[in-house]
C-alpha cells in the first residue's frame, strides 16, 4: 500500500517538498495514510487529497485533507483506536 499527496483541482502528485508530477510512480509515496495526511497538513499543500494505492487492487481510494485535521490531539486518536492501550 502506498499513500500520496494529490492537488484537487490539478490532479497532479507532490514529487519533493516543492515539486509536483503527473504520475504517481514518480511521485513522493508514503507507507501509512496518517503520515501522508500530515506531510500535506505541515507543507500548507492547499486542496490536498490522499489518494490510497495497493499493489494488488485496480482502483485508486481517494480521501480528503481536511483543515480540521490539523486540530486532531494524536493522544485521543491513538486512545479512540485501542481503549486498552496502557491497561493491565
Amino acid at each position: 500500500m502506498r499513500a500520496f499527496v494529490r492537488n484537487r483541482e490539478t490532479r497532479l502528485y507532490r514529487a519533493t517538498a516543492k515539486g509536483w508530477i503527473i504520475a504517481s510512480e514518480q511521485a513522493l509515496g508514503f507507507t501509512r495514510v496518517t503520515w501522508a495526511t500530515k506531510f500535506a497538513l505541515e507543507e500548507e499543500v492547499l486542496q490536498a487529497e490522499i489518494v490510497v494505492k495497493f499493489e494488488s487492487h485496480p482502483h485508486e481510494f481517494v480521501v480528503p485533507v481536511l483543515p480540521e485535521y490539523r486540530d486532531v490531539d494524536q493522544r485521543n486518536a491513538t486512545a479512540i483506536k485501542d481503549p486498552g492501550a496502557g491497561s493491565s
